[in-house]
């Protein structure tokens, strides 16, 4: 699907851009990636997968558009494109009223000049290093808020939730502690698995939390509550999806667009019936969405 959307800026901080691609393992094309401007080195993380990296420095919308095209000439294809932060912090992240994001051993009292948490405040424990989810960026807050949202619009949390690019986890761990007693995490990187299996033990959600690689074609059940904090590159290939998972009057939360790509957004769930009762969360530039149907 051709895709219009300037995906990323250098205004979001210290951040790097990761590209994980499908069936690029072959050397010949590994090494024409090594060879692009502004690459910082091509990784293969397992599984018929490669990571692209852009140096801080690159232009990410010009980098993601080259390395699409060069992908797709050679028969390979995007499944993640992500922002990755550079300078993740051991200290506590406030990620919302209720939420606050902290190092493992860590007691929220310890806040390094946060305000003193208010009563009711609950941590999330995240092991340093996790840079996919750490609470720090927009888009993880607003898909926040919208989740604390839900619970108040239903007077009860979801049971069933999927969380379709999990990453660290945080979110699968913010649905767990709002009451879901059935989450599923899923995400295709390795090393996202890894952590996000390590925070789910971390913070004693076993019992509530599955993360797996499964692709989405897989997945049989429907969930009351989707979770979705992606790019939308990724995104427009997944909507399409989203009505089959989605139990009867179900919920979605959407984040990880920016303000000028909510039109096309709405233009695409529209599409699929999914555009009902919308509530729009803003950071910014960036946007988070909730649609009850």
């Amino acid at each position: 699907m051709k895709c219009s959307f300037v995906e990323y800026d250098s205004s979001a901080g210290p951040v790097q851009l990761y590209i994980i691609v499908r069936d690029a393992c072959e050397q010949n094309l590994i090494n024409r990636l090594r060879v692009l401007a502004d690459c910082a080195g091509v990784d293969e993380v397992g599984d018929g997968l490669v990571a692209v990296r852009a140096d801080y420095e690159a232009d990410m919308d010009d980098f993601l558009r080259r390395v699409s095209r060069l992908i797709t000439a050679n028969g390979a294809e995007i499944v993640e494109s992500r922002l990755c932060s550079t300078a993740y912090e051991s200290g506590p992240v406030a990620i919302s009223k209720r939420f606050i994001a902290l190092a493992p051993g860590m007691s929220n009292e310890e806040n390094s000049g946060l305000p003193a948490p208010m009563t009711g405040v609950m941590p999330l424990y995240l092991e340093s290093g996790t840079s996919f989810g750490s609470g720090q960026h927009p888009s993880t807050r607003l898909a926040v808020e919208a989740l604390e949202h839900v619970g108040v619009l239903e007077n009860s949390f979801p049971r069933r939730v999927l969380d379709i690019g999990c990453g660290s986890g945080i979110l699968s761990l913010v649905c767990a502690k709002l009451g879901a007693r059935h989450v599923m995490g899923l995400d295709i990187d390795p090393a996202a698995l890894v952590a996000a299996r390590h925070n789910v033990r971390l913070n004693g959600e076993d019992n509530n939390i599955i993360i797996a690689d499964s692709p989405l074609a897989d997945i049989k059940m429907q969930f009351d509550l989707l979770v979705a904090n992606i790019s939308p590159f990724v995104l427009l290939g997944l909507i399409p999806d989203l009505p089959r998972l989605l139990s009867p009057n179900g919920i979605i939360v959407l984040a990880g667009m920016r303000q000028a790509q909510l039109g096309d957004i709405r233009r695409i769930l529209q599409r699929e019936g999914l555009s009902r009762n919308e509530q729009i969360y803003t950071d910014g530039q960036w946007v988070g969405m909730l649609n009850q149907l």
